[in-house]
């Protein structure tokens, strides 16, 4: 493997472009590099330009919107989607570390026809052999790649992918949607939550969440850290929340929230949707400083949601609905 040492280097990218433009059956694997990029338009301008399926890793879960006709997602715990990368004859890996939790511990296969695209270039070859490591922010190497990609000849991949990702797609979600919550409940989740509202995921629900459920707007699913303590979500959702000035929720087992206090001092439009009935929610600070609602049903869940968005104070939503 050769690496850049400072810039991305023109040569590096240039190669890329020539043999995965050659490719009969590319893929990509998009991590939290490209999330923390914002590299979503030129992750999508690659992918479309090569016709390669595009897999996220669980922190890179929406750096393509799900709806994307070549966006595979969050599927790779699903036989479907190793197959999909098994038969990869190339691969580009942008703004990833491969990490055990996305990789089923490195027991995924990629070809060694791999273009590996990184700020760190410790993760060059450290698990996956890579014939290039291209150092280099994820949005600047994939700007300069589709700009080799669009000067030259379609390669043999780009006509009919996106009919050749749909059935991989579906029959992977069809299969981890078996062993995942009632769909009825993710579809109802995702309803009352606007697409462009960022939600923050504890370690319990995201075990659900990565997979199945939908990410339109990319940049607004954030996973738990693979370190991150159980309960951190809503603590993450307020710094967030004030970022962006904006509401934010996270999802978290009931019995895993801890102290409330930082959310009521806050005084942000911070939602917490609390799964389990097994364990009972923190007790609240003062009754004005942080809201209290349960909800058992679909409909009241999407007029909780709303009305917590729009509320002066943070909100906790004990959710009823099963999803386990």
């Amino acid at each position: 493997m050769t690496a850049a040492s400072a810039a991305p280097s023109t040569g590096l990218i240039e190669e890329a472009a020539l043999l995965l433009s050659l490719a009969a059956r590319p893929v990509i694997w998009a991590g939290g590099g490209a999330v923390a990029a914002g590299a979503w338009d030129e992750l999508a301008g690659v992918a479309e330009l090569l016709g390669a399926p595009v897999v996220t890793s669980t922190s890179g879960k929406g750096a393509l919107a799900e709806t994307h006709p070549l966006a595979v997602g969050s599927l790779f715990g699903a036989p479907e989607v190793a197959r999909l990368l098994g038969q990869a004859d190339a691969a580009l890996a942008v703004g990833t570390s491969f990490s055990a939790r996305s990789t089923r511990q490195w027991q995924l296969p990629l070809p060694l026809q791999l273009f590996h695209v990184d700020v760190d270039a410790g993760v060059f070859d450290r698990r996956y052999p890579a014939r290039s490591g291209i150092l280099g922010d994820a949005r600047a190497v994939l700007a300069a790649l589709a700009g080799g990609l669009g000067a030259r000849p379609a390669g043999p991949a780009r006509d009919g992918a996106a009919e050749r990702v749909v059935p991989i797609r579906e029959a992977a979600r069809e299969r981890l949607r078996a062993s995942g919550p009632p769909a009825g409940s993710i579809e109802a989740l995702r309803r009352a939550i606007p697409a462009e509202i960022p939600t923050v995921w504890d370690g319990g629900p995201a075990r659900w969440g990565v997979p199945l459920f939908p990410v339109p707007v990319p940049g607004t699913f954030h996973a738990p850290a693979p370190d991150a303590a159980p309960g951190r979500s809503p603590v993450v959702a307020v710094g967030l929340a004030r970022q962006r000035r904006g509401p934010a929720v996270a999802l978290a087992r009931a019995g895993d929230i801890g102290d409330l206090a930082p959310l009521a001092e806050a005084g942000l439009p911070v939602v917490v949707l609390a799964f389990g009935d097994e364990a009972p929610v923190p007790t609240l600070p003062a009754p004005a400083a942080v809201r209290a609602v349960r909800v058992d049903d679909e409909p009241g869940l999407a007029l909780s949601v709303a009305e917590a968005l729009t509320a002066a104070a943070p909100t906790v939503i004990r959710v009823g609905i099963p999803f386990s």
